[in-house]
């Protein structure tokens, strides 16, 4: 009895063994062939660089699809273009023909400089076997306009100092060190911006705002989102018109502005306790306003079915 019990321990511990040399050799040969596949990968890629003198040139304009896109303003009087496309598959040749999907031009018309890329896919392309990707890097004098227009695309814009006009759709855009104009209009993307001072516009939709070290003077229409504004300087003037979207702003010495907040089926919360003992409760509604202050700017905010933040 003794021997068959310990025959069969022996069995299980064996099996076990087994089972774990077995989960080991699964594994190995899991890394392995992924290392295998990584080495097998094959990148075909092509780059364009043009350089474009900037005597005549009033304004540029970017018309990109699935691209990353990097715009930066630049003391050199012209235009520094670069992009890159590149095909990542297993095979080369495949590689090869689909990043031949990828179109791009450069057209110089009028004193309008205009970049584009978009994607032709064949009839018969039933699906792509490659990862495609587009990559743009420019540089542009200060004095330029420079105007996007974005789908399913990141776009960074840094040190741009006179006026900027983009309209995107389905990607993210941040906005570093802008002045002058800033015009923005989103639908479904996010939009983090970093000390701007400018006369700055966006009207968005179903994204995030957020904007970070600010001055000068600012219009918002927003649908669908949330806004966060933390100026750390005091404004020219900010006014807020929004749907369903929260709003939370720090705006630093409460007496520094005048105000006007009103919401719709929302509330409206001051953390500064005695000016909010002022705020105005009906049955859909709040409000609260203050008396114009010479010399003070306003802040007039409304929103719908959201809320009103105003941090110290």
């Amino acid at each position: 009895m003794e021997n068959k019990a310990v025959k069969k321990i022996n069995h299980g511990i064996f099996n076990m063994k087994q089972f774990g040399l077995l989960l080991l050799f699964v594994f190995l040969a899991s890394v392995s062939g992924q290392t295998i596949a990584q080495q097998k990968l094959q990148v075909v890629e092509k780059i364009i660089e043009k350089d474009i003198s900037g005597d005549k040139v009033e304004a540029i304009k970017i018309v990109c699809e699935k691209a990353d896109v990097t715009i930066k303003g630049w003391n050199q009087d012209y235009i520094k273009f670069t992009l890159k496309v590149t095909a990542r598959q297993e095979n080369k040749e495949v590689a090869s023909r689909e990043l031949s999907y990828i179109k791009y031009a450069i057209t110089h018309q009028d004193g309008i400089v205009e970049f584009r890329n978009r994607f032709d896919f064949p009839d018969e392309a039933t699906y792509i076997k490659s990862a495609l990707s587009v990559l743009y890097d420019i540089k542009v004098p200060f004095r330029v306009l420079v105007q996007l227009e974005g789908r399913y695309s990141n776009i960074e814009l840094t040190d741009l100092t006179h006026e900027v006009d983009g309209t995107f759709e389905f990607g993210n855009v941040k906005l570093n060190k802008l002045s002058g104009q800033v015009k923005i209009i989103s639908d479904y993307t996010d939009v983090i911006g970093h000390d701007i001072n400018a006369t700055f516009f966006c009207r968005s939709n179903n994204a995030s705002i957020y904007l970070e070290n600010l001055r000068g003077s600012y219009r918002i229409n927003s649908t669908f989102g949330k806004l966060v504004m933390l100026p750390k300087n005091i404004l020219s003037d900010l006014k807020i018109s929004a749907n369903r979207t929260a709003i939370d702003i720090s705006i630093g010495d409460f007496e520094d502005y005048s105000y006007s907040l009103s919401t719709d089926h929302g509330v409206i919360d001051i953390k500064h306790e005695s000016y909010a003992q002022q705020i105005i409760t009906t049955d859909k509604s709040q409000y609260f306003q203050s008396k114009r202050k010479v010399g003070k700017p306003l802040i007039k905010i409304f929103t719908s079915y959201n809320k009103i933040t105003l941090n110290k």
